[in-house]
């Protein structure tokens, strides 16, 4: 999905998920800290949750305006931050990744809002902006590269 591409608002989507907030976060941190060899384990439980955290945050903020403004910020400043600390692109785009299997069982639940449109609205929320985060890291090595 190109990055530019304008997603529509869902905020019954947000709703659902903001009121299973606790839920998904919990299950989130559990499909993380499960990793085979994840350096996620070594990080204090309170840093873990309150980035879990923050990421649906952004999430229910882009998902209510339509932007993914949000959501590209806090995984611009979060995922930084990561590597800053010595994680591969790879382990940052899995832990993001986990929370589409952390978000299933409520966007499977039983609501007002289907759940295949719930599932795939989430999934491309989530998708474009893992996306925009891998192109600005990317446009950073680059720079990088070019500066050496």
């Amino acid at each position: 999905m190109p990055a530019s591409q304008i997603l529509p608002p869902a905020p019954q989507l947000a709703d659902l998920l903001a009121a299973h907030r606790d839920v998904i976060i919990e299950a989130w941190l559990g499909l993380i800290r499960r990793r085979p060899d994840s350096p996620y384990a070594a990080l204090a439980p309170q840093e873990l949750r309150a980035a879990a955290d923050g990421a649906l945050a952004a999430m229910l903020e882009s998902l209510l305006s339509g932007s993914p403004h949000p959501l590209d910020s806090h995984l611009q400043l979060v995922g930084l931050r990561r590597l800053q600390m010595g994680f591969s692109l790879g382990e940052i785009i899995d832990a993001l990744l986990q929370a589409g299997p952390a978000a299933l069982p409520v966007l499977l639940s039983p609501s007002a809002f289907p759940a295949e449109q719930a599932i795939g609205l989430f999934d491309a929320y989530q998708h474009r902006a893992i996306g925009y985060f891998v192109a600005s890291y990317s446009e950073l090595t680059a720079r990088d590269v070019r500066e050496q």
